[in-house]
Protein backbone atom coordinates (compact mmCIF):
# COMPACT_ATOMS: atom_id res chain seq x y z
CA UNK A 1 0.00 0.00 0.00
CA UNK A 2 3.14 2.29 0.87
CA UNK A 3 4.50 2.22 -2.63
CA UNK A 4 0.66 2.48 -4.62
CA UNK A 5 -0.11 5.86 -2.28
CA UNK A 6 3.71 6.79 -3.52
CA UNK A 7 2.57 6.30 -7.20
CA UNK A 8 -1.61 7.80 -6.84
CA UNK A 9 0.45 11.07 -4.82
CA UNK A 10 2.42 11.54 -8.21
CA UNK A 11 -0.83 11.39 -9.93
CA UNK A 12 -2.68 13.58 -7.63
CA UNK A 13 0.07 16.24 -7.46
CA UNK A 14 0.84 16.20 -11.22
CA UNK A 15 -3.03 17.35 -11.35
CA UNK A 16 -2.94 19.44 -8.53
CA UNK A 17 -0.17 21.68 -10.14
CA UNK A 18 -2.28 22.58 -13.31
CA UNK A 19 -4.85 24.39 -11.15
CA UNK A 20 -3.06 26.15 -8.19
CA UNK A 21 -0.07 24.98 -5.67
CA UNK A 22 -1.25 22.53 -3.25
CA UNK A 23 0.47 19.42 -2.80
CA UNK A 24 -0.16 16.37 -1.24
CA UNK A 25 2.82 14.26 0.50
CA UNK A 26 3.25 11.50 2.90
CA UNK A 27 4.87 12.05 6.39
CA UNK A 28 8.24 11.39 5.40
CA UNK A 29 8.51 13.96 2.83
CA UNK A 30 6.30 16.74 4.99
CA UNK A 31 7.62 20.01 5.59
CA UNK A 32 4.93 21.80 8.34
CA UNK A 33 7.10 24.89 7.51
CA UNK A 34 5.90 24.89 4.14
CA UNK A 35 1.97 25.93 4.14
CA UNK A 36 1.81 24.72 0.13
CA UNK A 37 1.59 21.22 1.37
CA UNK A 38 -0.95 18.89 2.46
CA UNK A 39 0.25 16.28 4.85
CA UNK A 40 -1.87 12.62 3.80
CA UNK A 41 -2.13 10.32 6.90
CA UNK A 42 -3.42 6.40 5.69
CA UNK A 43 -5.18 5.13 8.93
CA UNK A 44 -7.52 2.22 9.60
CA UNK A 45 -9.95 1.41 12.13
CA UNK A 46 -11.13 -1.54 14.00
CA UNK A 47 -15.00 -0.30 14.10
CA UNK A 48 -17.26 -2.41 12.36
CA UNK A 49 -20.41 -0.86 12.42
CA UNK A 50 -19.28 2.47 10.86
CA UNK A 51 -16.57 3.87 8.90
CA UNK A 52 -15.05 6.78 7.28
CA UNK A 53 -13.35 6.84 4.17
CA UNK A 54 -11.36 10.28 4.80
CA UNK A 55 -11.64 13.50 6.64
CA UNK A 56 -9.88 16.71 5.62
CA UNK A 57 -8.38 19.50 8.05
CA UNK A 58 -8.20 22.85 6.84
CA UNK A 59 -6.33 24.80 9.51
CA UNK A 60 -4.17 22.20 10.17
CA UNK A 61 -3.35 21.28 6.74
CA UNK A 62 -3.59 17.33 6.95
CA UNK A 63 -6.13 14.62 5.14
CA UNK A 64 -6.59 11.19 6.99
CA UNK A 65 -7.62 8.45 4.56
CA UNK A 66 -8.44 4.75 4.88
CA UNK A 67 -7.43 2.67 1.90
CA UNK A 68 -9.10 -0.48 3.74
CA UNK A 69 -12.20 1.16 3.07
CA UNK A 70 -11.90 1.93 -0.32
CA UNK A 71 -10.46 -1.58 -0.52
CA UNK A 72 -13.91 -2.57 0.57
CA UNK A 73 -15.73 -0.21 -1.86
CA UNK A 74 -14.03 -1.56 -5.22
CA UNK A 75 -14.60 -5.04 -4.77
CA UNK A 76 -18.93 -4.30 -4.14
CA UNK A 77 -19.24 -1.38 -6.43
CA UNK A 78 -16.39 -1.11 -9.72
CA UNK A 79 -16.53 -3.69 -12.48
CA UNK A 80 -13.25 -4.79 -12.00
CA UNK A 81 -12.01 -4.65 -8.24
CA UNK A 82 -8.33 -5.45 -8.34
CA UNK A 83 -7.50 -2.89 -10.91
CA UNK A 84 -9.23 0.04 -9.70
CA UNK A 85 -7.82 0.52 -6.39
CA UNK A 86 -5.44 3.02 -7.51
CA UNK A 87 -8.03 5.44 -9.21
CA UNK A 88 -10.75 5.08 -6.47
CA UNK A 89 -7.72 6.21 -4.14
CA UNK A 90 -6.51 9.01 -6.90
CA UNK A 91 -10.25 10.26 -6.94
CA UNK A 92 -10.88 10.25 -3.34
CA UNK A 93 -7.21 12.39 -2.99
CA UNK A 94 -8.66 14.60 -5.37
CA UNK A 95 -12.08 15.60 -3.54
CA UNK A 96 -10.10 16.15 -0.24
CA UNK A 97 -8.05 17.86 -2.36
CA UNK A 98 -11.00 19.78 -3.40
CA UNK A 99 -11.94 21.00 -0.39
CA UNK A 100 -8.73 22.37 -0.07
CA UNK A 101 -9.08 24.79 -3.04
CA UNK A 102 -12.95 25.37 -2.08
CA UNK A 103 -11.53 26.36 1.92
CA UNK A 104 -14.69 23.98 2.98
CA UNK A 105 -13.31 21.40 5.84
CA UNK A 106 -14.25 17.90 5.28
CA UNK A 107 -17.25 15.14 6.97
CA UNK A 108 -16.46 12.03 8.34
CA UNK A 109 -18.56 9.59 5.80
CA UNK A 110 -18.83 6.40 5.46
CA UNK A 111 -18.64 5.33 2.03
CA UNK A 112 -19.76 1.68 2.22
CA UNK A 113 -21.98 -0.10 5.01
CA UNK A 114 -22.03 -4.03 4.79
CA UNK A 115 -25.79 -2.97 6.01
CA UNK A 116 -27.58 -0.74 3.83
CA UNK A 117 -30.71 -0.84 5.36
CA UNK A 118 -30.14 1.32 8.35
CA UNK A 119 -31.80 3.55 9.96
CA UNK A 120 -31.15 6.14 7.38
CA UNK A 121 -32.87 4.28 5.09
CA UNK A 122 -35.88 2.82 6.70
CA UNK A 123 -37.96 6.21 6.18
CA UNK A 124 -41.65 5.99 4.30
CA UNK A 125 -41.36 6.38 0.75
CA UNK A 126 -43.41 9.97 1.56
CA UNK A 127 -40.81 11.33 2.77
CA UNK A 128 -38.38 13.29 0.94
CA UNK A 129 -34.57 13.01 0.97
CA UNK A 130 -33.14 16.77 0.06
CA UNK A 131 -30.12 17.87 -1.17
CA UNK A 132 -29.26 20.10 1.97
CA UNK A 133 -26.92 23.17 1.49
CA UNK A 134 -24.05 20.97 3.21
CA UNK A 135 -24.67 18.08 0.63
CA UNK A 136 -24.41 20.82 -2.19
CA UNK A 137 -21.04 21.95 -0.93
CA UNK A 138 -19.78 18.14 -1.09
CA UNK A 139 -21.21 18.07 -4.90
CA UNK A 140 -19.44 21.05 -5.44
CA UNK A 141 -16.29 19.98 -4.06
CA UNK A 142 -16.64 16.51 -6.18
CA UNK A 143 -17.08 19.09 -9.17
CA UNK A 144 -13.36 20.65 -8.81
CA UNK A 145 -12.16 17.04 -8.50
CA UNK A 146 -13.54 16.18 -11.65
CA UNK A 147 -12.66 19.34 -13.32
CA UNK A 148 -8.78 18.55 -12.66
CA UNK A 149 -9.19 15.07 -14.19
CA UNK A 150 -11.32 16.75 -16.90
CA UNK A 151 -8.28 19.31 -18.04
CA UNK A 152 -5.54 16.18 -18.05
CA UNK A 153 -7.26 13.94 -19.70
CA UNK A 154 -4.92 14.94 -23.24
CA UNK A 155 -2.34 16.15 -20.63
CA UNK A 156 1.18 15.26 -22.64
CA UNK A 157 3.22 14.73 -19.35
CA UNK A 158 2.07 11.10 -18.49
CA UNK A 159 1.80 11.19 -14.84
CA UNK A 160 -0.81 13.56 -15.12
CA UNK A 161 -2.27 11.50 -18.21
CA UNK A 162 -2.52 7.91 -16.62
CA UNK A 163 -3.96 9.22 -13.22
CA UNK A 164 -6.81 11.18 -15.14
CA UNK A 165 -7.53 9.27 -17.79
CA UNK A 166 -7.56 6.27 -15.01
CA UNK A 167 -10.55 8.10 -13.09
CA UNK A 168 -12.16 8.61 -16.46
CA UNK A 169 -12.49 4.89 -17.27
CA UNK A 170 -13.68 3.47 -14.03
CA UNK A 171 -16.60 6.34 -13.76
CA UNK A 172 -18.93 5.20 -16.50
CA UNK A 173 -18.61 1.02 -14.52
CA UNK A 174 -19.01 2.63 -11.03
CA UNK A 175 -22.37 4.11 -11.63
CA UNK A 176 -23.89 1.02 -14.16
CA UNK A 177 -22.92 -0.94 -10.80
CA UNK A 178 -23.88 1.11 -8.11
CA UNK A 179 -27.15 1.62 -9.97
CA UNK A 180 -27.58 -1.40 -10.70
CA UNK A 181 -26.97 -3.13 -7.75
CA UNK A 182 -29.55 -0.75 -4.80
CA UNK A 183 -31.81 -1.17 -7.06
CA UNK A 184 -31.54 -4.81 -7.32
CA UNK A 185 -32.02 -5.01 -3.58
CA UNK A 186 -35.04 -3.03 -4.14
CA UNK A 187 -36.65 -5.18 -6.27
CA UNK A 188 -40.65 -5.65 -6.06
CA UNK A 189 -40.71 -2.12 -4.71
CA UNK A 190 -42.51 -0.04 -7.02
CA UNK A 191 -41.03 3.25 -5.18
CA UNK A 192 -37.41 3.39 -5.27
CA UNK A 193 -35.87 5.97 -3.43
CA UNK A 194 -31.69 5.76 -2.79
CA UNK A 195 -31.59 7.54 1.04
CA UNK A 196 -28.46 9.38 1.46
CA UNK A 197 -25.76 7.55 4.25
CA UNK A 198 -26.12 10.84 6.95
CA UNK A 199 -26.75 14.36 7.07
CA UNK A 200 -23.35 15.41 5.43
CA UNK A 201 -23.11 13.79 2.32
CA UNK A 202 -25.27 12.70 -0.51
CA UNK A 203 -25.67 8.59 -1.93
CA UNK A 204 -22.63 7.35 -4.13
CA UNK A 205 -25.14 6.67 -6.63
CA UNK A 206 -25.86 10.09 -7.38
CA UNK A 207 -22.44 11.79 -6.72
CA UNK A 208 -20.82 9.09 -9.73
CA UNK A 209 -24.17 10.28 -12.08
CA UNK A 210 -22.80 14.14 -11.49
CA UNK A 211 -19.62 13.31 -11.85
CA UNK A 212 -19.74 10.99 -15.05
CA UNK A 213 -22.54 14.00 -15.79
CA UNK A 214 -19.65 16.50 -15.80
CA UNK A 215 -17.36 14.00 -17.80
CA UNK A 216 -19.61 12.69 -20.24
CA UNK A 217 -22.55 15.38 -20.88
CA UNK A 218 -25.49 14.19 -22.30
CA UNK A 219 -29.22 14.65 -22.60
CA UNK A 220 -29.32 10.40 -21.62
CA UNK A 221 -27.59 10.52 -18.78
CA UNK A 222 -29.27 14.53 -17.29
CA UNK A 223 -32.85 13.15 -18.11
CA UNK A 224 -31.95 10.06 -15.84
CA UNK A 225 -30.39 12.62 -13.15
CA UNK A 226 -33.52 14.56 -13.34
CA UNK A 227 -35.81 11.56 -12.83
CA UNK A 228 -34.10 10.81 -10.48
CA UNK A 229 -33.90 13.93 -8.21
CA UNK A 230 -37.73 14.45 -8.93
CA UNK A 231 -38.31 10.96 -7.41
CA UNK A 232 -36.26 11.54 -4.12
CA UNK A 233 -37.32 14.96 -3.64
CA UNK A 234 -40.78 15.88 -5.40
CA UNK A 235 -42.83 12.87 -6.26
CA UNK A 236 -42.90 11.79 -1.89
CA UNK A 237 -44.83 14.89 -1.23
CA UNK A 238 -47.06 14.30 -3.56
CA UNK A 239 -47.81 10.82 -2.38
CA UNK A 240 -48.41 12.62 0.92
CA UNK A 241 -51.92 13.38 -0.18
CA UNK A 242 -52.81 9.57 -0.83
CA UNK A 243 -50.60 7.61 1.43
CA UNK A 244 -52.93 6.01 4.37
CA UNK A 245 -50.44 5.08 6.55
CA UNK A 246 -50.80 8.70 7.50
CA UNK A 247 -54.20 10.14 6.37
CA UNK A 248 -56.34 7.03 7.60
CA UNK A 249 -57.62 7.01 3.39
CA UNK A 250 -58.62 10.52 3.46
CA UNK A 251 -56.92 12.82 0.79
CA UNK A 252 -54.75 15.70 1.85
CA UNK A 253 -56.34 18.73 1.35
CA UNK A 254 -53.37 21.23 1.20
CA UNK A 255 -53.18 24.84 1.78
CA UNK A 256 -54.97 27.37 -0.52
CA UNK A 257 -56.90 24.48 -2.12
CA UNK A 258 -59.96 25.44 -2.95
CA UNK A 259 -62.06 22.72 -2.23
Amino acid sequence: MDSLMSEVLAGVNCLAATDGNKKLLLTDDFNPADTTQILVVPFTTNLKEYGSSAFSDIENRFIIINPSYIISFAAKSTLNDSTSIKELLGLLLLHELGHFKLRINGNFDAVYKDSLSGLGEMKMNTEPEYLTVVKKAEMAVDSVAISMVKKNVLAKDMTCYSCASGIQLILPGMSFQLFGTRLLEQFGNPVKILRDPGPTHPNMELRIAFMNYYLFPNDQLRQMIDTYLYDREVAPVIRQQFDPRIYQGEEKVLPGDSN
